[in-house]
């Protein structure tokens, strides 16, 4: 007869001997809303304090020369460039667009935009990073990415000072 601290034993088993043969799914620790951002740079570059502001972008896809609506805006600790960073894609995107309104998934277009912030000074100046848009060409996307976008950045010169 099976009593329950038996049951439990023998639940407790079967769960240790299938995590360790692969035999239950890992895929309940994957958020399906996450998406990654790779952000590269001619050269290798660490910092002590720097943010990374990533910003998100959606608008109507049939309607030309609007202005674009900020669903998102993230900032995160960035240590080096080469850098992966993981974000959340909201699960209501194309409904927070207002300019104007979508409403369908099909009607609507996204793009991103950096930022690198690197003394922490919460401004963009000199030293600084944005996108290189000679390397990374403007691009939209039509929902979240399902693969890792890339993004390079360069260092600001002579620029004048904008707020991060």
């Amino acid at each position: 007869m099976i009593n329950a601290s038996n049951k439990v034993m023998v639940a407790m088993s079967i769960l240790f001997v299938a995590s360790c043969s692969g035999g239950l799914s890992s895929d309940y620790s994957v958020d399906p809303l996450s998406y990654s951002i790779q952000i590269n740079g001619k050269e290798g570059v660490e910092f002590d304090r720097a943010r990374i502001k990533v910003k998100l972008f959606g608008t109507a896809r049939n309607v030309a020369d609007n202005a674009a609506t900020l669903i998102s805006e993230s900032v995160l600790a960035i240590g080096k460039i080469p850098s992966t960073i993981n974000l959340q894609w909201p699960e209501n995107d194309y409904q927070l667009i207002d300019s104007p309104p979508v409403s369908a998934q099909e009607g609507a277009i996204y793009y991103l935009s950096i930022t690198i912030d690197y003394n922490g000074d919460s401004v963009i100046c000199t030293g600084d990073f944005v996108q290189n848009y000679d390397e990374t060409p403007f691009t939209t996307i039509n929902g979240m990415p399902l693969e890792t976008i890339e993004f390079h950045v360069t260092a600001t010169k002579n620029e004048s000072c904008r707020v991060f």
